[in-house]
C-alpha cells in the first residue's frame, strides 16, 4: 500500500467522524474527499526552506502562549495584532537603506510598533541583517538588556513631580555644578550650566542636573512607586537612574510611553489577542487588563512637554509634519576604561534611543553596535530619531490623528518668561516674553508682572495703590534684583572654579627588574583631552593615563611629573620619583616618591563615567554613580 494511499484513508476517516459530531456537511465532506492527498502536500524545497515570515514578530508571540500548551502539537488558533503592511515596512526599513540610511552593516537595530489605546503590538523589527536561514535569531526589540539614557526623564523624574508634587511646568530648577548624594559629581552633556530653567525647559533641552535635582525633590521610593507602573520591576532604585543608567529594551520602553499617551492608563505590550483550543469552542482571551498608572494630568503634562522635543528640543529629526507627537531621546556612553582603550571621538555613543507617542500609536527605536570598538557618531545617534518619523508617518498616512487632550483640571497660563518664582504676564506683555505653562487648578501663582513698556493703566492692581506702597514695591524689587545679581555672580564664580582644570591624582610609579622599565600611571581628569608628560626634563604628550619607559643605570634616579590638558590650556603637574635599585638581580624594585603629595583630593580619580544624553556609568547598582560627561544633546 503506497503512502499516499494510507494518507488517503486517514483523512477520510478524519472526515467521516467530523460528519458524525456535526462539523461539516456531508457535501462539505464529500467534496473534501474529492481532493486528491498530494495537492495539499508541501514540496520538498518548500519544507527545506528554513526562512519564515515576520520572524522577530513571530518569536514575540512564541513567547505569550501559556506554557502548558504546545503550539505545534495542540492545533491552537492564534489571533494576533499583527499589522502586516507596518511589518513589512518596518523589515524593509532594517533591511536596507530605501527608507533611512545606516552608516554601515554592522549597525543593529531593534524597533516596537504598538497601538497606544490597548497595548497591541502591531510591528516589531528585530535586527538588521540577520543571517540566511536563521531562525528566531536575537531579538534587539524584545531581548536587549542597554541602558536607555535620557529616555528614563520622564519615567523616573519629571512624570513623578508631576503625579506627587503638583509641580507645573514653569517650575524652576538651577542647573548649576552639582553632585550625586554620595559625592560624585554630575554634569550635563556640554560641561556647562544654563542657570534657573523651567521644567519644560531642562526636559526639552535634556539637562541632567536638573533631572537628578527632581527625583531628589520627589524621592526614590516614589519614583521607584511612579516607574514600576508603567512596567518595570524594580526592587531597588538609584539617583544614577534620573538620567538613565538602568537597562531595558525598546518593547518595554514602547509600554511605558504609551501611558503618557493614553492619559494615564497602561497596557502591557502583547501581540497575541485570543486563542481558540482545538475543540473550536473553548476560547482564551489574551488582552491584559489595563491599570491607571498616573493621573490624567501628569500623562498631558508629559505629552506637552515632549511635544516640545521635537518641535525645538533635541529630538527635532524625529518630528512627523501635520502629526501631533511627543517624545524623547536618549544616548549612553563607553566607561572609562573603554574610553581609554579605543580613543573614541568626541561626541561618540555607545546606544542612541527615542521612544515617541500619538494618542493612536507608539514606538520606541534603540540603535548601536554589537561590539565596544564600534561607536556612534552624532550624525548617527539621528537614525533612532528618523525611524521613528519615517514609520509613525506611514502608519499615521490618511488618518486624522487627535492631539492630547487636555484634563479639565489643567489650565494653560501666560507666564513671564525668566520669571523666578513663576510670574502670571500682566496684560500687554509682549509675545516674546510669554511662555504659556501648565498648571493644576489651584496652584496658578497669583503674583502679576510684565515688561517694562506695559503700561501702569494696564495693571489693575496699580490704581489702587498709594505711591508710599508703590515706592516700598520698587525698593523690594531693586533688593531683589541686587540679590538676584549677587546670587548669579556667585554661581558665576562657582562654575568658574569648577571648571578649573585639576590636576591628576593618584600618580605611581614603580620599576620592573624583570623587563628594566619604569611603569607610571594616574587618575583621569574629567574633561582633559591629554597630558603632559616630563620625565627627568623631556616633555611628551599622551592621550592615556599610564606608560611605560625605559629604566636608567643602577641607583639613578627618574622623575616623571604629569599635567592634565584640555582646550589648550595645561593645570599644575604632579610629580614621583623612581629610583633604579644598584642590584637589580634580585628582583626588588623601588617604590615611588610622590614630591607634592596630590592625590587627586577632587575626586576626579576616575570617580564617574563619561555621559552621552542622559545615561551613567556601566554599574548601575550604586547610588553614588556619576555621569561626569554627557557627549551629545
Amino acid at each position: 500500500m503506497t503512502i499516499q494511499i494510507l494518507q488517503k484513508k486517514r483523512r477520510d476517516i478524519v472526515l467521516n467522524n467530523m460528519y458524525k459530531n456535526g462539523k461539516i456537511t456531508q457535501s462539505q465532506m464529500n467534496e473534501a474527499k474529492a481532493v486528491k492527498v498530494a495537492s495539499g502536500l508541501r514540496s520538498t524545497a518548500d519544507r527545506e526552506d528554513k526562512t519564515y515570515k515576520y520572524d522577530a514578530y513571530v518569536s514575540q508571540v512564541l513567547s505569550e502562549i501559556p506554557k502548558e500548551y504546545d503550539v505545534y502539537r495542540d492545533g491552537l488558533t492564534i489571533y494576533t495584532a499583527l499589522d502586516q503592511d507596518a511589518q513589512k515596512y518596518t523589515e524593509q526599513m532594517l533591511s536596507s537603506n530605501d527608507i533611512v540610511q545606516f552608516s554601515d552593516d554592522l549597525m543593529q537595530a531593534g524597533i516596537v510598533l504598538q497601538d497606544t489605546k490597548n497595548g497591541r503590538i502591531e510591528a516589531i523589527g528585530g535586527s538588521r541583517n540577520q543571517k540566511e536561514n536563521v531562525t528566531r535569531g536575537y531579538n534587539y526589540a524584545t531581548q536587549l538588556k542597554r541602558q536607555v539614557g535620557s529616555t528614563m526623564k520622564p519615567i523616573a523624574d519629571y512624570g513623578p513631580a508631576f503625579e506627587y508634587l503638583n509641580w507645573s511646568t514653569a517650575q524652576v530648577l538651577n542647573d548649576a555644578p552639582y553632585s550625586y548624594s554620595g559625592g560624585n559629581e554630575i554634569n550635563n552633556w556640554d560641561l556647562s550650566y544654563k542657570g534657573s530653567l523651567t521644567v519644560r525647559q531642562a526636559l526639552y533641552m535634556s539637562r541632567n542636573i536638573p533631572a537628578l535635582k527632581t527625583l531628589q525633590s520627589v524621592g526614590l521610593d516614589k519614583a521607584k512607586t511612579f516607574t514600576n507602573k508603567l512596567g518595570f520591576d524594580y526592587k531597588e532604585f538609584y539617583e544614577s537612574y534620573s538620567i538613565g543608567a538602568n537597562e531595558s529594551n525598546p518593547l518595554q520602553m514602547a509600554g511605558a510611553y504609551a501611558a503618557f499617551g493614553n492619559e494615564g492608563v497602561y497596557n502591557k505590550p502583547h501581540a497575541v489577542t485570543k486563542i481558540v483550543l482545538s475543540d473550536g469552542d473553548t476560547t482564551m482571551d489574551m488582552e491584559p487588563e489595563s491599570e491607571t498608572a498616573m493621573k490624567e494630568s501628569t500623562a498631558y503634562m508629559i505629552s506637552d512637554v515632549l511635544k516640545d522635543v521635537l518641535s525645538m528640543g533635541t529630538g527635532t529629526s524625529a518630528a512627523v509634519p501635520g502629526v501631533p507627537a511627543a517624545g524623547k531621546t536618549g544616548t549612553t556612553n563607553f566607561d572609562e576604561n573603554a574610553q581609554n582603550k579605543y580613543n573614541y571621538p568626541k561626541g561618540a555613543a555607545r546606544d542612541a534611543w527615542f521612544a515617541g507617542y500619538t494618542t493612536d500609536y507608539t514606538i520606541a527605536v534603540w540603535t548601536g553596535y554589537d561590539s565596544i570598538k564600534n561607536y556612534l557618531s552624532s550624525s548617527e545617534q539621528k537614525i533612532s530619531q528618523r525611524m521613528f518619523s519615517k514609520l509613525m508617518a506611514h502608519v499615521s498616512e490618511g488618518k486624522d490623528t487627535a492631539d492630547f487632550k487636555k484634563p479639565s483640571n489643567v489650565v494653560s497660563v501666560p507666564i513671564l518668561r525668566g520669571s523666578n518664582p513663576p510670574t502670571v504676564a500682566a496684560s500687554g506683555t509682549p509675545g516674546s516674553m510669554i511662555s504659556n505653562e501648565l498648571f493644576i487648578s489651584g496652584t496658578v501663582p497669583s503674583r502679576t508682572g510684565g515688561s517694562s513698556s506695559s503700561s501702569a493703566s494696564e495693571d489693575t492692581e496699580t490704581d489702587t495703590k498709594t505711591q508710599a506702597e508703590l515706592d516700598q514695591e520698587k525698593a523690594a524689587e531693586q533688593k531683589r534684583l541686587e540679590e538676584e545679581k549677587k546670587k548669579q555672580e556667585e554661581e558665576k564664580k562657582k562654575q568658574e572654579e569648577a571648571n578649573q582644570l585639576t590636576a591628576p591624582g593618584g600618580l605611581s610609579a614603580n620599576y620592573d627588574p624583570n623587563s628594566k622599565q619604569i611603569n607610571a600611571s594616574w587618575g583621569a581628569v574629567s574633561g582633559a583631552t591629554g597630558y603632559q608628560v616630563t620625565i627627568n626634563g623631556q616633555t611628551s604628550t599622551v592621550t592615556s593615563t599610564s606608560i611605560t619607559v625605559a629604566g636608567g643605570s643602577p641607583g639613578s634616579v627618574t622623575t616623571i611629573s604629569v599635567a592634565a590638558i584640555k582646550d589648550g590650556k595645561t593645570s599644575s603637574a604632579v610629580s614621583t620619583s623612581v629610583r633604579i635599585p644598584q642590584d637589580t638581580s634580585n628582583g626588588n624594585a623601588s617604590g615611588s616618591e610622590n614630591n607634592d603629595g596630590n592625590n587627586n583630593s577632587n575626586g576626579n580619580n576616575g570617580g564617574g563615567t563619561q555621559q552621552n544624553e542622559g545615561s551613567s556609568g556601566t554599574n548601575s547598582n550604586t547610588a553614588n554613580q556619576s555621569a561626569t560627561r554627557q557627549n551629545q544633546p
